[in-house]
């Protein structure tokens, strides 16, 4: 297992470049678009990362659509699977975000935020790139850093007990399950990739 989020985390180090040299980056490929009404759309899904709360589709008989944050329930483009999700900020409360553990559970789920500005200052693509985590009865998802999970080892031991075995490795800051304060996303999302996975297996 350990292997496996090693490989994972490779991969999350590799998408969170800081600077796109080639330009705006926009994801192309085969998918769907499922609305908040309950509709399945199937075609050519077209996501930009200047645009983060919206998607188009182009479906097979060639027809165009398009949608924003308050229409979708979730996309996928590709291999990547977004969710319309609401995080915990000052801004914008609303945005599309990756989802990086599609085959876990519905109750800890793991998400990537990139965004683009779409003014390019000095010739560099800036790409922005947060983590949120979601928990199944929180309103909103929470940047991997805040508050709400602070201290990690008591919030989070807290949110899995329905798994002992699991809280009691968070509670007791064995290695492989615990955050430190000035930890950063690097080694903070393996943690948390870890957890939900073990959780899923508890709950079998």
């Amino acid at each position: 297992m350990r292997k496996k989020l090693f490989h994972l985390f490779i991969l999350i180090g590799l998408s969170s470049t800081a600077f796109a040299q080639s330009g705006f980056i926009n994801y192309k490929g085969e998918g769907n678009v499922v609305t908040n009404a309950g509709e399945t759309l199937t075609g050519t899904v077209y996501y930009a990362l200047s645009s983060p709360r919206r998607v188009s589709i182009k479906l097979v008989d060639g027809t165009e659509k398009k949608f924003d944050y308050d229409d979708t329930k979730s996309f996928i483009v590709g291999e990547k699977q977004y969710h319309a999700i609401k995080i915990k900020t000052l801004g914008n409360p609303n945005t599309f975000a990756q989802l990086l553990n599609p085959q876990s559970s519905s109750f800890i789920k793991v998400y990537k935020n990139e965004t683009q500005p779409t003014i390019v200052v000095g010739g560099d693509y800036t790409v922005t790139t947060t983590h949120f985590i979601g928990v199944t009865g929180e309103e909103v998802a929470y940047d991997t850093g805040d508050l709400k999970l602070t201290p990690f080892n008591k919030k989070m031991a807290e949110i899995v007990k329905a798994c002992p075995e699991l809280a009691k490795k968070i509670a007791d800051k064995e290695n492989g399950y615990k955050v430190g304060l000035i930890s950063n996303d690097i080694f903070r999302v393996p943690v948390y990739l870890r957890i939900a996975q073990e959780y899923d297996a508890c709950n079998k």
